[in-house]
């Protein structure tokens, strides 16, 4: 399928927020509409947003959420849309959206941890690249210079995004399997990508850079379910190279009842021999880059380099 490019975002624009999944902490949203007003943004807030009920764990049924986004797509004084967080449920809307509305108004949408199932959803049933990123919480919280550097470097701006490297602070990207690699850049959330597996929203990742991270304190032994199911599944070996997120370190009570993460990430990729990396500030750490899911990218393990030679917006 042709990829369609968005837009990019400019000065003056309106950022939309939406609510896929679960309900977002209000003081972190009502921060980051200043924070977006403050940068010369104007924002629109869904109907979903501003509810101050959930329905159970999720923002609302099915349905109000689905409308939620498109709602937001279909809103042509929208340019740009935000979602409010992760949590729990966006795989429950995908049957729901309104695909065509979506292909036919191209927009910016920036997520991570549950949007996950957007960033499979979107790109496959109409091309659109989409951003893994941000939420509109995360930009009401601490929102560090790092996190907000790439995340306008990859949708406010028309030049190649170039290098993604960790911040001096952050940790260091580890070699995994030397080898540089070019591919399309896919991937998200480990639990997302597993929960979508045998539906028609699965995760093709053939001839693909594969990024995949997980939630803090995940414990080794899930992540290593996650990447069996995956060699399983015979999907590792088919992908072009392999980009594992920030290891946000699990301290068991007792260190004795396995592996560490790093050492169950080498032990369930190495031998692959594919060009792989961990450790990337890509997800739920402190510092998160923004990756456009679909744009060729090169991965250059043996150097620890990521790099996005073309800009993801038009």
């Amino acid at each position: 399928m042709k990829i369609i490019k968005p837009p990019m975002l400019k000065k003056g624009d309106t950022i939309g927020l939406v609510s896929p999944s679960s309900n977002s902490p209000t003081r972190n949203i009502q921060r980051a509409i200043h924070r977006f007003k403050d940068m010369g943004y104007k924002v629109w807030v869904d109907e979903m947003v501003r509810k101050t009920t959930q329905w159970g764990f999720l923002a609302g049924s099915d349905l109000e959420r689905a409308e939620s986004v498109n709602n937001a797509f279909r809103n042509s004084e929208v340019d740009v849309i935000f979602c409010t967080g992760g949590g729990y449920g966006a795989q429950r809307v995908l049957p729901y959206l309104d695909y065509d509305a979506i292909k036919d108004n191209p927009k910016i949408i920036v997520g991570l941890s549950d949007i996950t199932a957007l960033h499979h959803a979107i790109p496959k049933k109409t091309g659109l690249i989409t951003f893994h990123g941000p939420s509109a919480s995360s930009v009401g919280g601490e929102f560090p210079e790092y996190t907000r550097e790439h995340l306008f470097k990859a949708i406010a701006s028309e030049d190649p995004i170039g290098e993604i490297g960790n911040p001096e602070d952050g940790p260091y990207i580890k070699t995994v399997t030397d080898g540089k690699t070019r591919g399309e850049l896919v991937g998200g959330n480990g639990s997302l990508i597993s929960t979508l597996m045998g539906t028609p929203f699965e995760l093709e990742i053939n001839g693909k850079l594969f990024m995949i991270e997980n939630i803090k304190d995940r414990p080794p032994m899930y992540v290593d379910r996650e990447l069996t199911q995956l060699r399983l599944a015979g999907k590792l070996q088919k992908c072009a190279g392999i980009i594992y997120g920030e290891c946000l370190r699990y301290q068991p009570e007792d260190v004795s009842l396995g592996q560490t993460m790093e050492e169950v990430i080498r032990d369930r990729i190495a031998d692959l021999n594919i060009p792989a990396i961990y450790d990337l500030c890509c997800g739920h750490g402190t510092y998160q880059c923004t990756l456009p899911i679909g744009i060729k990218t090169t991965l250059d393990a043996t150097n620890g380099k990521l790099i996005i030679e073309e800009p993801a917006v038009s």
